[in-house]
Protein backbone atom coordinates (compact mmCIF):
# COMPACT_ATOMS: atom_id res chain seq x y z
CA UNK A 1 0.00 0.00 0.00
CA UNK A 2 1.35 3.19 -0.70
CA UNK A 3 1.82 6.31 1.21
CA UNK A 4 -0.08 8.93 0.07
CA UNK A 5 0.32 12.95 0.92
CA UNK A 6 -2.72 14.03 3.43
CA UNK A 7 -3.65 17.48 1.35
CA UNK A 8 -4.62 20.58 3.43
CA UNK A 9 -8.06 21.31 4.95
CA UNK A 10 -10.39 24.05 5.53
CA UNK A 11 -13.01 24.03 8.32
CA UNK A 12 -16.55 25.26 7.03
CA UNK A 13 -19.99 26.79 8.19
CA UNK A 14 -22.76 25.40 6.26
CA UNK A 15 -26.16 27.44 6.57
CA UNK A 16 -29.39 25.31 6.18
CA UNK A 17 -32.90 26.78 7.20
CA UNK A 18 -33.54 27.49 11.14
CA UNK A 19 -37.16 27.42 12.07
CA UNK A 20 -36.74 26.64 16.08
CA UNK A 21 -39.44 25.86 18.62
CA UNK A 22 -38.10 28.00 21.71
CA UNK A 23 -40.37 27.34 24.45
CA UNK A 24 -40.11 23.39 24.41
CA UNK A 25 -42.72 22.90 27.45
CA UNK A 26 -45.17 25.66 26.11
CA UNK A 27 -45.57 24.04 22.98
CA UNK A 28 -46.33 20.94 24.61
CA UNK A 29 -49.15 22.51 27.14
CA UNK A 30 -50.29 24.35 23.62
CA UNK A 31 -50.97 21.33 21.48
CA UNK A 32 -51.93 18.42 24.03
CA UNK A 33 -55.68 20.33 24.38
CA UNK A 34 -55.92 19.93 20.98
CA UNK A 35 -56.14 15.98 21.78
CA UNK A 36 -58.09 16.04 25.05
CA UNK A 37 -59.71 19.16 25.04
CA UNK A 38 -61.80 17.87 28.15
CA UNK A 39 -58.98 17.46 30.36
CA UNK A 40 -61.78 16.79 33.55
CA UNK A 41 -62.01 13.15 31.22
CA UNK A 42 -58.50 12.38 32.13
CA UNK A 43 -59.00 12.27 36.14
CA UNK A 44 -57.90 9.28 37.34
CA UNK A 45 -56.98 7.84 33.93
CA UNK A 46 -53.43 5.94 32.83
CA UNK A 47 -51.68 7.12 30.35
CA UNK A 48 -48.81 5.05 28.69
CA UNK A 49 -46.21 7.93 27.04
CA UNK A 50 -44.06 6.65 24.77
CA UNK A 51 -40.29 6.65 24.54
CA UNK A 52 -38.19 5.67 21.68
CA UNK A 53 -34.62 4.55 20.97
CA UNK A 54 -33.36 7.68 19.03
CA UNK A 55 -31.27 10.85 19.77
CA UNK A 56 -34.14 13.20 19.69
CA UNK A 57 -33.36 16.82 20.98
CA UNK A 58 -34.50 17.90 24.06
CA UNK A 59 -36.92 14.53 24.01
CA UNK A 60 -36.55 14.62 28.10
CA UNK A 61 -37.84 18.21 28.14
CA UNK A 62 -40.84 17.40 25.91
CA UNK A 63 -41.44 14.07 27.77
CA UNK A 64 -41.34 15.58 31.34
CA UNK A 65 -43.62 18.12 29.43
CA UNK A 66 -46.13 15.65 28.60
CA UNK A 67 -45.89 13.90 31.93
CA UNK A 68 -46.70 16.92 34.06
CA UNK A 69 -49.46 18.33 31.47
CA UNK A 70 -51.29 14.89 32.34
CA UNK A 71 -50.14 15.08 36.16
CA UNK A 72 -51.78 18.08 36.40
CA UNK A 73 -54.60 17.16 34.94
CA UNK A 74 -55.28 14.08 37.29
CA UNK A 75 -54.22 11.39 35.04
CA UNK A 76 -51.50 9.17 36.35
CA UNK A 77 -48.67 8.93 33.35
CA UNK A 78 -46.26 6.52 33.03
CA UNK A 79 -43.76 5.54 30.38
CA UNK A 80 -42.57 3.00 28.35
CA UNK A 81 -39.65 2.09 26.11
CA UNK A 82 -41.60 1.41 22.33
CA UNK A 83 -38.89 0.79 20.38
CA UNK A 84 -38.94 -2.79 19.09
CA UNK A 85 -35.88 -4.74 19.50
CA UNK A 86 -33.26 -1.95 20.47
CA UNK A 87 -32.01 -2.42 23.17
CA UNK A 88 -31.23 -5.65 22.98
CA UNK A 89 -34.49 -6.47 22.82
CA UNK A 90 -34.41 -6.32 27.04
CA UNK A 91 -36.23 -4.61 29.08
CA UNK A 92 -33.01 -3.86 31.04
CA UNK A 93 -31.31 -2.40 27.40
CA UNK A 94 -34.54 -0.43 26.48
CA UNK A 95 -34.57 1.24 30.00
CA UNK A 96 -30.96 1.89 30.18
CA UNK A 97 -31.71 3.66 26.65
CA UNK A 98 -34.15 6.05 27.88
CA UNK A 99 -31.68 6.53 30.68
CA UNK A 100 -29.17 7.64 28.59
CA UNK A 101 -31.35 10.72 27.33
CA UNK A 102 -32.70 11.68 30.30
CA UNK A 103 -35.88 9.81 30.78
CA UNK A 104 -35.51 7.80 33.88
CA UNK A 105 -38.22 7.55 36.70
CA UNK A 106 -35.88 9.75 39.19
CA UNK A 107 -36.05 12.70 36.63
CA UNK A 108 -39.47 11.59 34.87
CA UNK A 109 -41.40 11.24 38.41
CA UNK A 110 -43.23 7.96 37.19
CA UNK A 111 -42.71 4.82 36.65
CA UNK A 112 -41.21 3.46 33.58
CA UNK A 113 -42.33 0.07 32.34
CA UNK A 114 -40.21 -1.90 29.93
CA UNK A 115 -41.47 -5.04 30.22
CA UNK A 116 -41.54 -7.48 26.78
CA UNK A 117 -44.72 -8.91 26.71
CA UNK A 118 -47.29 -8.09 24.07
CA UNK A 119 -51.03 -8.61 23.06
CA UNK A 120 -51.57 -9.62 19.47
CA UNK A 121 -55.32 -9.85 18.14
CA UNK A 122 -53.76 -11.98 15.83
CA UNK A 123 -53.39 -11.34 11.71
CA UNK A 124 -55.16 -7.96 10.85
CA UNK A 125 -55.13 -7.48 6.86
CA UNK A 126 -52.36 -9.67 6.44
CA UNK A 127 -50.15 -8.21 9.24
CA UNK A 128 -49.33 -9.53 12.33
CA UNK A 129 -50.31 -6.78 14.98
CA UNK A 130 -48.75 -7.00 18.26
CA UNK A 131 -48.64 -3.91 21.23
CA UNK A 132 -46.91 -4.18 24.58
CA UNK A 133 -48.97 -5.49 27.21
CA UNK A 134 -48.74 -2.67 29.45
CA UNK A 135 -49.76 -0.05 26.85
CA UNK A 136 -52.83 -2.54 26.26
CA UNK A 137 -53.73 -2.18 29.73
CA UNK A 138 -53.61 1.30 29.74
CA UNK A 139 -56.93 3.94 29.02
CA UNK A 140 -54.58 6.10 26.37
CA UNK A 141 -51.63 5.66 24.67
CA UNK A 142 -49.67 8.91 24.03
CA UNK A 143 -47.48 8.09 20.71
CA UNK A 144 -44.43 10.32 21.07
CA UNK A 145 -41.74 10.64 18.39
CA UNK A 146 -40.04 12.61 15.81
CA UNK A 147 -41.31 12.60 12.21
CA UNK A 148 -38.23 11.99 9.52
CA UNK A 149 -37.35 10.28 6.47
CA UNK A 150 -36.78 6.86 6.90
CA UNK A 151 -33.30 5.29 6.20
CA UNK A 152 -34.89 2.15 4.55
CA UNK A 153 -38.51 2.73 4.13
CA UNK A 154 -39.77 4.90 1.46
CA UNK A 155 -43.63 6.47 1.21
CA UNK A 156 -46.11 8.27 2.62
CA UNK A 157 -45.07 7.16 6.00
CA UNK A 158 -41.28 6.82 7.24
CA UNK A 159 -40.10 7.22 10.73
CA UNK A 160 -42.49 8.77 13.20
CA UNK A 161 -45.86 8.64 15.15
CA UNK A 162 -47.43 5.83 12.85
CA UNK A 163 -44.06 3.81 13.02
CA UNK A 164 -43.98 3.59 16.45
CA UNK A 165 -47.25 2.97 17.48
CA UNK A 166 -46.76 -0.33 15.39
CA UNK A 167 -42.95 -1.25 15.34
CA UNK A 168 -41.95 0.71 18.56
CA UNK A 169 -45.04 -0.65 20.49
CA UNK A 170 -44.66 -3.74 19.22
CA UNK A 171 -41.78 -4.39 20.64
CA UNK A 172 -39.43 -7.06 19.91
CA UNK A 173 -41.67 -9.61 18.64
CA UNK A 174 -43.72 -7.20 17.13
CA UNK A 175 -40.60 -5.61 14.98
CA UNK A 176 -40.09 -9.32 13.83
CA UNK A 177 -43.28 -9.38 12.38
CA UNK A 178 -43.37 -6.17 10.81
CA UNK A 179 -39.93 -6.79 9.10
CA UNK A 180 -40.50 -10.06 7.95
CA UNK A 181 -40.96 -10.69 4.36
CA UNK A 182 -43.01 -13.40 4.89
CA UNK A 183 -45.98 -10.75 5.96
CA UNK A 184 -46.26 -10.48 2.06
CA UNK A 185 -47.35 -6.70 3.17
CA UNK A 186 -45.07 -3.80 2.25
CA UNK A 187 -43.26 -2.68 5.47
CA UNK A 188 -44.69 1.23 4.53
CA UNK A 189 -48.18 -0.53 4.30
CA UNK A 190 -47.94 -2.75 7.66
CA UNK A 191 -47.43 0.30 9.77
CA UNK A 192 -50.04 2.13 8.33
CA UNK A 193 -52.39 -1.46 8.85
CA UNK A 194 -50.77 -1.73 12.47
CA UNK A 195 -51.33 1.85 13.31
CA UNK A 196 -55.10 2.20 12.25
CA UNK A 197 -55.75 -0.74 14.21
CA UNK A 198 -54.29 0.31 17.33
CA UNK A 199 -56.41 3.74 16.47
CA UNK A 200 -59.34 1.93 16.19
CA UNK A 201 -59.31 0.41 19.65
CA UNK A 202 -60.28 4.00 21.25
CA UNK A 203 -56.74 4.10 23.32
CA UNK A 204 -55.32 6.98 20.80
CA UNK A 205 -56.67 10.10 20.51
CA UNK A 206 -53.59 11.47 18.13
CA UNK A 207 -50.10 11.39 18.68
CA UNK A 208 -47.52 14.46 19.60
CA UNK A 209 -45.14 14.71 16.77
CA UNK A 210 -41.52 16.52 16.82
CA UNK A 211 -39.62 17.72 13.98
CA UNK A 212 -36.04 18.83 13.63
CA UNK A 213 -34.04 21.08 11.75
CA UNK A 214 -30.65 20.27 10.31
CA UNK A 215 -28.88 21.65 13.25
CA UNK A 216 -30.62 18.67 15.04
CA UNK A 217 -32.93 21.21 16.35
CA UNK A 218 -36.59 21.21 17.81
CA UNK A 219 -38.40 23.08 14.80
CA UNK A 220 -42.14 22.02 14.99
CA UNK A 221 -43.97 19.95 17.95
CA UNK A 222 -47.33 19.44 16.53
CA UNK A 223 -50.25 17.83 18.12
CA UNK A 224 -51.91 15.25 15.71
CA UNK A 225 -55.32 13.74 15.99
CA UNK A 226 -56.51 10.84 15.07
CA UNK A 227 -58.76 12.07 12.87
CA UNK A 228 -56.05 13.45 10.37
CA UNK A 229 -53.69 11.20 12.02
CA UNK A 230 -52.29 9.74 8.71
CA UNK A 231 -52.65 13.25 6.63
CA UNK A 232 -51.02 15.43 9.18
CA UNK A 233 -47.35 12.95 9.90
CA UNK A 234 -47.61 12.86 6.18
CA UNK A 235 -47.21 16.32 6.16
CA UNK A 236 -44.75 17.03 8.83
CA UNK A 237 -42.82 14.01 6.78
CA UNK A 238 -42.74 16.29 3.56
CA UNK A 239 -41.46 19.28 6.09
CA UNK A 240 -39.37 17.63 7.55
CA UNK A 241 -37.49 16.54 4.30
CA UNK A 242 -36.93 20.48 3.48
CA UNK A 243 -35.45 20.48 6.59
CA UNK A 244 -32.89 17.80 6.50
CA UNK A 245 -29.04 18.20 6.97
CA UNK A 246 -27.29 18.40 3.83
CA UNK A 247 -23.23 17.41 2.88
CA UNK A 248 -21.39 19.88 1.77
CA UNK A 249 -20.33 18.67 -1.99
CA UNK A 250 -22.14 16.93 -4.77
CA UNK A 251 -19.57 14.29 -4.79
CA UNK A 252 -17.08 13.45 -1.94
CA UNK A 253 -13.97 10.77 -2.70
CA UNK A 254 -13.88 9.81 1.11
CA UNK A 255 -16.75 11.04 3.77
CA UNK A 256 -15.07 10.86 7.24
CA UNK A 257 -17.50 10.27 10.16
CA UNK A 258 -16.36 10.96 13.52
CA UNK A 259 -19.01 8.52 14.80
CA UNK A 260 -22.18 6.08 14.07
CA UNK A 261 -24.53 4.73 16.20
CA UNK A 262 -28.51 3.99 17.11
CA UNK A 263 -28.63 7.34 18.65
CA UNK A 264 -28.19 9.15 15.93
CA UNK A 265 -29.74 6.80 13.16
CA UNK A 266 -31.84 4.07 13.21
CA UNK A 267 -28.92 2.62 10.44
CA UNK A 268 -26.24 4.46 12.60
CA UNK A 269 -25.90 6.79 9.94
CA UNK A 270 -28.84 8.50 8.05
CA UNK A 271 -28.82 7.02 4.48
CA UNK A 272 -30.99 9.47 3.40
CA UNK A 273 -28.07 12.13 3.82
CA UNK A 274 -25.44 9.84 2.97
CA UNK A 275 -27.59 8.57 0.13
CA UNK A 276 -26.45 5.50 0.21
CA UNK A 277 -28.75 2.19 0.36
CA UNK A 278 -28.85 0.72 3.69
CA UNK A 279 -29.30 -2.96 2.36
CA UNK A 280 -26.82 -2.59 -0.67
CA UNK A 281 -24.00 -0.07 -2.26
CA UNK A 282 -21.54 0.23 -4.45
CA UNK A 283 -18.64 3.31 -4.08
CA UNK A 284 -19.64 6.08 -5.44
CA UNK A 285 -23.32 4.98 -6.45
CA UNK A 286 -26.06 7.35 -5.79
CA UNK A 287 -29.15 5.85 -4.06
CA UNK A 288 -31.69 8.37 -4.56
CA UNK A 289 -30.71 10.73 -8.13
CA UNK A 290 -30.69 14.19 -6.43
CA UNK A 291 -28.37 13.07 -3.19
CA UNK A 292 -24.80 13.33 -3.36
CA UNK A 293 -22.27 10.61 -4.67
CA UNK A 294 -19.94 9.35 -2.18
CA UNK A 295 -17.18 6.80 -2.87
CA UNK A 296 -16.28 5.93 1.01
CA UNK A 297 -16.95 6.20 3.93
CA UNK A 298 -14.52 6.25 6.93
CA UNK A 299 -16.01 5.99 10.65
CA UNK A 300 -13.61 6.71 13.80
CA UNK A 301 -16.30 5.69 16.70
CA UNK A 302 -19.42 4.29 17.74
CA UNK A 303 -21.10 6.82 19.50
CA UNK A 304 -21.68 6.12 23.56
CA UNK A 305 -25.30 6.38 23.16
CA UNK A 306 -25.36 3.49 20.90
CA UNK A 307 -24.96 1.09 23.82
CA UNK A 308 -22.56 -1.04 21.90
CA UNK A 309 -25.35 -1.22 18.71
CA UNK A 310 -22.97 -0.88 15.36
CA UNK A 311 -25.82 -1.27 13.33
CA UNK A 312 -24.96 0.04 10.05
CA UNK A 313 -21.24 -0.23 10.43
CA UNK A 314 -21.60 -2.53 7.10
CA UNK A 315 -22.85 0.91 5.16
CA UNK A 316 -19.59 2.29 5.79
CA UNK A 317 -16.11 0.73 4.13
CA UNK A 318 -13.14 1.75 6.60
CA UNK A 319 -13.24 1.91 10.62
CA UNK A 320 -10.55 2.06 13.51
CA UNK A 321 -9.65 -0.70 15.55
CA UNK A 322 -11.00 1.41 18.14
CA UNK A 323 -14.15 1.25 16.71
CA UNK A 324 -14.39 -2.22 16.11
CA UNK A 325 -13.78 -3.01 19.80
CA UNK A 326 -16.58 -0.66 20.95
CA UNK A 327 -19.33 -3.10 19.18
CA UNK A 328 -21.39 -5.25 20.73
CA UNK A 329 -22.15 -8.08 18.01
CA UNK A 330 -24.70 -10.02 20.00
CA UNK A 331 -26.91 -6.30 20.30
CA UNK A 332 -25.83 -5.44 16.42
CA UNK A 333 -27.14 -8.83 15.34
CA UNK A 334 -29.90 -9.12 16.83
CA UNK A 335 -31.34 -5.65 15.48
CA UNK A 336 -29.71 -6.27 12.43
CA UNK A 337 -31.72 -9.91 11.85
CA UNK A 338 -34.95 -8.24 13.22
CA UNK A 339 -35.12 -5.57 10.53
CA UNK A 340 -33.64 -8.77 8.13
CA UNK A 341 -31.14 -6.27 7.33
CA UNK A 342 -27.87 -8.99 8.20
CA UNK A 343 -25.29 -6.58 5.97
CA UNK A 344 -25.89 -3.52 8.29
CA UNK A 345 -23.99 -5.54 10.63
CA UNK A 346 -21.02 -6.34 8.55
CA UNK A 347 -17.75 -4.95 9.43
CA UNK A 348 -16.03 -2.33 7.58
CA UNK A 349 -12.29 -2.81 6.91
CA UNK A 350 -10.32 -2.06 9.82
CA UNK A 351 -7.09 -0.70 10.19
CA UNK A 352 -5.10 0.25 13.46
CA UNK A 353 -6.00 4.11 13.84
CA UNK A 354 -7.39 7.00 12.07
CA UNK A 355 -3.80 7.46 9.96
CA UNK A 356 -3.93 4.22 8.90
CA UNK A 357 -7.19 4.19 8.08
CA UNK A 358 -7.50 7.84 5.86
CA UNK A 359 -4.08 6.20 4.45
CA UNK A 360 -5.73 3.25 3.36
CA UNK A 361 -8.86 4.58 2.13
CA UNK A 362 -6.98 6.93 -0.07
CA UNK A 363 -4.90 4.50 -1.29
CA UNK A 364 -7.89 3.26 -3.27
CA UNK A 365 -8.72 6.20 -4.88
CA UNK A 366 -8.52 7.19 -8.66
CA UNK A 367 -5.42 9.96 -8.68
CA UNK A 368 -6.38 13.07 -9.81
CA UNK A 369 -4.47 16.50 -10.03
CA UNK A 370 -7.00 18.06 -7.76
CA UNK A 371 -6.39 15.74 -5.03
CA UNK A 372 -9.06 14.04 -3.14
CA UNK A 373 -12.32 15.47 -2.16
CA UNK A 374 -12.57 14.90 1.12
CA UNK A 375 -15.80 16.38 3.70
CA UNK A 376 -15.52 15.07 7.83
CA UNK A 377 -18.64 15.70 10.10
CA UNK A 378 -19.10 14.55 13.65
CA UNK A 379 -22.37 12.62 12.52
CA UNK A 380 -25.15 12.62 10.07
CA UNK A 381 -26.98 14.96 13.11
CA UNK A 382 -24.32 17.58 12.80
CA UNK A 383 -23.08 18.35 8.72
CA UNK A 384 -23.32 22.36 9.30
CA UNK A 385 -19.88 22.37 10.65
CA UNK A 386 -17.44 20.42 8.49
CA UNK A 387 -13.70 19.92 7.10
CA UNK A 388 -13.07 20.06 3.39
CA UNK A 389 -9.70 19.51 1.37
CA UNK A 390 -8.86 21.88 -0.68
CA UNK A 391 -10.05 20.16 -3.88
CA UNK A 392 -13.21 20.58 -2.47
CA UNK A 393 -13.31 24.54 -0.69
CA UNK A 394 -14.83 26.15 -3.82
CA UNK A 395 -16.96 23.52 -4.93
CA UNK A 396 -18.55 23.72 -1.66
CA UNK A 397 -18.54 27.79 -1.35
CA UNK A 398 -20.76 27.35 -4.75
CA UNK A 399 -22.80 24.28 -4.25
CA UNK A 400 -23.86 25.20 -0.50
CA UNK A 401 -22.83 28.37 0.22
CA UNK A 402 -20.44 27.32 2.76
CA UNK A 403 -18.36 29.89 4.59
CA UNK A 404 -14.82 29.18 5.06
CA UNK A 405 -13.95 29.35 9.18
CA UNK A 406 -10.20 28.08 9.36
CA UNK A 407 -7.65 27.10 6.89
CA UNK A 408 -5.55 26.04 5.16
CA UNK A 409 -4.43 23.46 7.93
CA UNK A 410 -2.88 20.24 8.17
CA UNK A 411 -4.91 17.73 10.59
CA UNK A 412 -3.05 16.81 13.60
CA UNK A 413 -2.28 12.98 14.94
CA UNK A 414 -1.80 11.93 18.40
CA UNK A 415 1.38 9.52 18.99
CA UNK A 416 -1.13 6.68 18.55
CA UNK A 417 -2.18 7.78 15.18
CA UNK A 418 -5.52 8.97 16.14
CA UNK A 419 -6.49 12.43 14.51
CA UNK A 420 -7.36 15.67 16.49
CA UNK A 421 -10.56 16.06 15.19
CA UNK A 422 -10.41 19.54 14.29
CA UNK A 423 -14.66 20.64 14.43
CA UNK A 424 -15.86 21.55 18.06
CA UNK A 425 -18.74 19.40 19.61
Amino acid sequence: MRDNPIPKFYTIDIPFERPKENDIAGAVARELPRLFPDSASLVGKTVAITGGSRGIANIDTITKSAVDWFTERGASPFILPAMGSHGGGTPEGQSALLDHYGISEATMGVPIKSEMETHSPGVVDGVEIHCAQVAWEADIILPLNRVKAHTGIKGPLESGISKICAIGLGKLRGAECYHSPEAGVRIGDAIRIGAQWLIDQGKVQGGLAIVENGYHETAIIQAVPKDTFFEDEEALLTRSKELLPRLALPSIDLLWLKQIGKDISGSGLDTNVVNRHPHAHMPGKRWQPEGPKVVYILVSELSPGSEGNGLGMGICDFATQSFAAQVDHQKTQLNALTSFAPNAAGLPLIRENDQDMLNASMSVLRRSERGPAIVGIKNTQHCSQAFVSEAGLATAQEHSGAQALEGPFDLDFTEAGDVIWPLSD
